[in-house]
């Protein structure tokens, strides 16, 4: 699929430079069709539908596919498409070594680190007042306008 063969805006865009089966926006769009799915088995429930998303794969819940045929969710308009594509191999192990050897009060202690980390440098960076678009007519000069704290 070529990046001509796209809209020019929209969402897909992201990881642009990655290849279609592979863009976050793709594969959001390939879990949330499986969610869907899962609903109308559940004649619409959609608490059991979320349980059995959530509980396939050994209880693991959604998954990145082996392989995925972009044409089965209605994208991608070259021969490409139509053809199965290699995923989740291509995206490296699920877990490191490192991950494996983790304690889960090893893993559970790192993610809190990250986050505490990530606190801090957020914190660190001076908030920006931003304008109302509407009102001033003028756009913000830079992504960093729009920034907002992550926590």
């Amino acid at each position: 699929m070529a990046a001509a063969d796209l809209a020019p805006k929209g969402f897909w865009r992201v990881d642009r430079n990655a290849e279609p089966e592979l863009r976050h926006p793709v594969l959001t769009l390939v879990a949330f069709a499986d969610l869907d799915e899962r609903i109308r088995a559940a004649n619409g429930d959609r608490e059991v539908g979320l349980e059995t998303f959530l509980s396939q794969d050994e209880s693991e819940g959604w998954m990145l596919p082996g392989e995925l045929r972009l044409s089965d969710y209605g994208l991608g308009r070259d021969d490409r498409a139509k053809q199965s594509q290699p995923v989740a191999g291509r995206l490296g192990p699920r877990f490191y070594d490192w991950q494996l050897a983790q304690t889960a009060d090893e893993s559970w202690l790192e993610c809190e680190t990250h986050a505490q980390n990530l606190r801090v440098t957020t914190s660190q960076v001076p908030e920006r007042r931003v304008t109302n678009e509407a009102q001033t007519g003028a756009a913000p000069t830079s992504v960093g306008d729009r920034r907002r704290p992550l926590f």
